[in-house]
């Protein structure tokens, strides 16, 4: 694979399918739209969710939560 040109934005509701098929090829435990919505987007926490995107083609991802400890 050649990667051309990356971009990175954060994700909207409207990626999570994208999300969730990235998350389910590459992982044993498989989720579903709901853990995307719950966990970047309904959280009790200030989220984050990055997409990486090789034109359109989502390649990557990367969330952060900010928590005190």
């Amino acid at each position: 694979m050649v990667i051309t040109k990356l971009t990175f934005r954060p994700a909207t509701k409207k990626d999570i399918p994208r999300l969730v098929s990235l998350m389910n090829a590459q992982y044993q435990r498989k989720t579903k739209a709901a853990y995307f919505t719950w966990q970047y987007f309904e959280s009790g926490y200030p989220t984050i969710l990055i997409c990486a995107l090789d034109k359109d083609k989502l390649i990557g991802m990367f969330g952060l939560q900010k928590k005190l400890l």
